[in-house]
C-alpha cells in the first residue's frame, strides 16, 4: 500500500463533483420538471379528446356501414346531457368516452330533445347529416356527418 498517496492534499485534477455542483444541476432539473409537467398533461388531454373522437366517429361508420349492407335505415341516438349513445339494435345505450362537454347538432325533424338528437343514415349511403362536438377546456373535437354522403370527418381545434 502507498502511504505517500494517502497523505497528499486533493488537487483540482482529481475526478468527482462538488456539492455545488450536484446542487446546481438539480435546481436545473427540477426548474426543467415544473415547466414541462403542465405541458404533459394538456397532451395527455388532447390526445384523450382525439381518441374519443375517433371512437365515435367509428360507431357512425359502423352504422352507416350497417345500412347499406341491411338496406335499412340505422339511426345512432346521442344524448349529449346524459353523455350517452344508442345505435339501432342495440339493447343498452353506450356512455360516451371522456369526461367531455358535448353538443349535438342535426336537423329539427332528429331532435328528440333539448340535448339529444339522431343521425339517420340511409341504404344508398347517404345520412340526415349533423355533427356532435367534444370540448374540454379550449380543445374542441368535431364529429361531422355529411348529409350527401354520410361520409364522416373528425377535426380537432385549439
Amino acid at each position: 500500500m502507498n502511504l505517500d498517496r494517502l497523505s497528499q492534499p486533493r488537487t483540482s485534477t482529481d475526478d468527482g463533483f462538488t456539492l455545488l455542483e450536484m446542487l446546481v444541476v438539480l435546481s436545473v432539473l427540477a426548474l426543467t420538471a415544473v415547466i414541462a409537467m403542465p405541458q404533459i398533461g394538456r397532451s395527455q388531454q388532447g390526445q384523450a379528446l382525439e381518441a374519443a373522437a375517433a371512437n365515435l366517429a367509428s360507431e357512425f361508420k359502423s352504422a352507416r356501414a350497417a345500412a347499406i349492407r341491411s338496406n335499412t335505415e340505422q339511426t345512432l341516438t346521442i344524448d349529449a346531457e346524459t353523455r350517452r349513445y344508442l345505435r339501432d339494435g342495440w339493447s343498452e345505450s353506450r356512455a360516451l368516452p371522456g369526461p367531455f362537454d358535448v353538443a349535438l347538432d342535426t336537423i329539427r325533424g332528429e331532435q328528440t330533445g333539448l340535448a339529444a338528437g339522431r343521425i339517420r343514415f340511409y341504404p344508398d349511403g347517404s345520412a340526415t347529416g349533423g355533427r356532435v362536438v367534444l370540448r374540454s377546456g379550449s380543445k374542441r373535437a368535431i364529429v361531422a356527418i355529411d348529409w350527401l354522403t354520410g361520409g364522416t370527418r373528425v377535426s380537432l381545434e385549439n
